[in-house]
């Protein structure tokens, strides 16, 4: 918990918050304590109530138009019970005359910090049914989906760690998040990083948190998402591309239950279950140094493989129903023909379940009429069928000119609507998006500058 301290004299407010067990930020200033607020820099407000400019009731009626639930505690070495009666009127958390103990101070506090704690939880909570409520579940009826769910069912109430593997755009973190939902640890924290969208020289502060001074621009303390996650289920999204400098930081919280802040000395005690996913075969990446043995061994305790979208195509009906209820839209899978149907099913979809919800977005928006036709599927979907439709019949022309009027035009729009597929499905990652198309960064920075979608 975050605590500000304000009050006219620097040397006061600094010695109360030598009393104090938190982290803690002290001004003289009641604009600077506004800031603050209007910031969400701080989780409990400590104010003198005699200043010069702003006194203390007139900063607390100017925090309640900011916040309305913002802990604030007003001290005053010029009691009375009229003031003090003004002071929790106006919504103090409470009202203490100086000299203040540090016993005193620190149980106030320390309430306060619990009662933070459990309002969190309770947000966990709550989003995990807000996710459940707008539809982040796993969703399909096929042999391959079951299975998948009858491991989850296995595998949630145990406090082992879990392994998704999986291609891009399976659902990994659903899988993840549906192990934590179906655990004991429902309701405590869910927190999830992608170890492949963060540098590495930012992701050990975002993993481990720091302390104030850590490093250049880290002006206060900071907890990571382990120690954020104490009691409930971190996620750690792409595993493989953890560094290898901070490998040896993660199997110490696993194997001892414990961490220490960048830049700090102090090991604090965590609890949390890893659920860990990659895209990638960490087997191989141990047998080539760029993955610590010791560490995949405590990450693979139970695997769970995420199939990709063209090993259960039969799921696709019922994926679009699912994407339409969440979404709102006014189409779902009997607005579509046979053959179009026929030809989401034999499309080998390499941004799975992702790329699906994307294309129906685009149809959705892209289409006129009710029915969505063969011909209204993007030209890779349209040419996954080869020859004849379900019903005996030619396929309809393909309907290039939504691609443009002559074929340079449409060879263009659609290596861009290719590329643009693909760095979607590589959540923006330019690298391995051009690793995917099999040409250099370079060129893919070319094309993009010299030929953006449209």
């Amino acid at each position: 918990m975050r605590v500000g301290i304000v009050d006219d004299d620097l040397s006061l407010a600094e010695l109360l918050a030598d009393k104090i067990d938190q982290e803690t930020e002290v001004t003289d200033s009641a604009e600077t304590a506004l800031e603050w607020v209007e910031q969400a820099r701080v989780d409990c407000l400590i104010t003198d109530l005699r200043m010069p400019e702003v006194g203390g009731l007139e900063l607390l009626e100017r925090v309640r138009q900011i916040s309305t639930e913002l802990p604030v505690i007003v001290i005053t070495g010029h009691g009375s019970i009229d003031t003090a009666v003004q002071a929790m009127k106006q919504g103090a958390w409470d009202y203490l005359e100086k000299p203040v103990g540090g016993d005193e101070i620190q149980i106030i506090v320390n309430r306060i910090a619990e009662q933070l704690e459990r309002a969190n939880q309770l947000e966990g909570l709550r989003e995990s049914q807000r996710s459940l409520l707008e539809g982040e579940q796993l969703v399909g009826e096929s042999e391959v989906m079951q299975e998948v769910q009858s491991l989850i069912d296995k595998v949630a109430p145990e406090t082992s760690n879990v392994l998704i593997e999986g291609e891009t755009g399976t659902g990994k973190e659903l899988i993840a998040r549906a192990i934590h939902s179906r655990g004991p640890r429902f309701g405590a924290p869910f927190m999830a990083i992608n170890c492949a969208a963060i540098p590495a020289e930012l992701l050990e502060s975002e993993l481990f948190g720091h302390e104030k001074g850590a490093f250049t621009g880290a002006e206060e303390k900071k907890k990571g998402k382990i120690e954020m996650a104490d009691g409930g289920t971190l996620f750690l999204d792409e595993i493989g591309e953890l560094d290898l400098k901070l490998q040896p930081k993660l199997l110490r919280v696993l194997e001892q239950g414990n961490l220490t802040r960048l830049g700090g000395e102090v090991k604090k005690e965590v609890d949390v279950r890893l659920v860990a996913a990659t895209n990638r075969e960490l087997s191989e990446l141990v047998e080539a140094k760029k993955f610590r043995r010791d560490l995949f061994y405590r990450v693979n305790t139970i695997k769970i493989t995420a199939p990709p979208l063209r090993n259960h195509p039969e799921d696709i009906p019922e994926l679009i129903d699912y994407f339409a209820r969440i979404e709102a839209w006014d189409v779902n899978s009997d607005n579509f023909t046979e053959a179009a149907l026929k030809a989401l099913k034999a499309y080998s979809w390499p941004g799975n379940v992702r790329e699906l919800r994307n294309i129906l977005e685009r149809l959705i928006v892209l289409t006129e009429g009710e029915e969505i036709e063969l011909a209204d599927l993007p030209l890779e979907l349209q040419s996954s069928r080869p020859g004849k439709s379900g019903e005996g019949e030619e396929i309809k022309s393909i309907n290039w000119r939504r691609y443009g009027d002559d074929l340079p035009q449409v060879i263009s729009n659609l290596e861009a609507a290719i590329i643009e597929s693909v760095l979607r499905e590589c959540d923006g990652n330019k690298s391995e998006a051009a690793r995917r198309l099999e040409i250099s960064r370079q060129s893919l920075h070319y094309k993009l500058e010299n030929n953006p979608a449209e």
